[in-house]
């Protein structure tokens, strides 16, 4: 797989690090402390330096686009996958970084954006890519709905991601209409939706599953071969040490100057303020809980 198609992967890894080169090109008029996250009522609660947007981001789903297309290779079942079905590896990470950093600069240039338009739609066409790509996919272990009732039988496979090509694309509109919907039932529509996605394509795998049992049909046992075990070895101690380091490092501190006083904490950029820039102080009894507003939550900052 690897060797045949250079060329996309080539492409595909540029495109993904394509942001860079715009942030480069209008370096100077980004400014220091930019949006990198979006809280659900649109407003930005999370700000990085110029640097962790332009570069860190796409840089991010540039490994993680080497990491799919890698461990879709690795998958001895995919020589007979159809090509088609296989472009979504390709694609799918340049889509998302030039979408997201398109995103985070325009905020930051101040274009005119609507965050709570632009995430329903790039996720109603998300649904509506993949939902096209599903009845697509022949067997395998690293795309589609792999569950042992569709590994065990070619049938239940090729029904199950049929059915879940048309749901996928269905949700995928219903979220496009989600644009015209109050932000407090958009989030609720929304999950109810993703759930939907996810759980009704289990659900009719194994009505399949047990129909084919009353028929007498056998389900051969999935093999998973050394390349999920690799996959396995290598994402999961790599997943545990990401969030533990997150989850249970950093520390906050306070500088008081003459006329500033700076909050240094981990993972989000110091924030210097005036005292002249204070409007009130207020005393809070010892359990107000507060509200993070920039930066990073973890366990241990909490």
């Amino acid at each position: 797989m690897l060797k045949q198609n250079k060329i996309k992967i080539i492409i595909s890894s540029l495109l993904t690090l394509s942001p860079i080169l715009f942030g480069l090109i209008v370096w100077d008029k980004l400014p220091s402390s930019m949006a990198i996250h979006f809280g659900a009522s649109g407003i930005p609660n999370g700000f990085g330096t110029k640097a962790t947007a332009v570069f860190l981001i796409p840089l991010i789903l540039f490994v993680l686009n080497l990491v799919c297309i890698f461990a879709t290779a690795l998958d001895k079942k995919q020589k007979e996958q159809s090509k088609k079905a296989l472009s979504i590896i390709f694609w799918i990470m340049p889509i998302i970084s030039i979408l997201v950093s398109a995103s985070i600069y325009s905020v930051a240039l101040e274009k005119a954006i609507n965050i709570l338009v632009i995430f329903p739609v790039l996720l109603g066409l998300l649904f509506i890519f993949l939902g096209n790509y599903m009845p697509k996919i022949k067997q395998n272990l690293t795309l589609g709905v792999r569950m042992g009732f569709t590994l065990g039988n070619e049938e239940n496979w090729n029904k199950t991601h049929r059915f879940t090509g048309k749901l996928w694309v269905s949700v995928g509109f219903l979220t496009l209409l989600l644009v015209f919907v109050p932000i407090n039932i958009m989030i609720i529509i929304f999950v109810a939706l993703l759930l939907v996605a996810i759980i009704l394509p289990v659900i009719y795998s194994y009505i399949i599953y047990k129909n084919h049992k009353k028929q007498g049909v056998v389900y051969k046992k999935p093999d998973t071969s050394k390349m999920a075990k690799i996959i396995t070895a290598i994402s999961v101690p790599l997943i545990l040490i990401f969030v533990g380091i997150l989850m249970f490092t950093g520390n906050i501190s306070l500088e008081y100057k003459s006329e500033t006083f700076k909050v240094k904490a981990t993972y989000s950029q110091s924030l210097e303020l005036r005292y002249d820039q204070i409007d009130e102080v207020k005393y809070l009894a010892k359990d107000t809980v507060g509200a993070r507003t920039f930066g990073f939550g973890s366990a241990k900052l909490l």
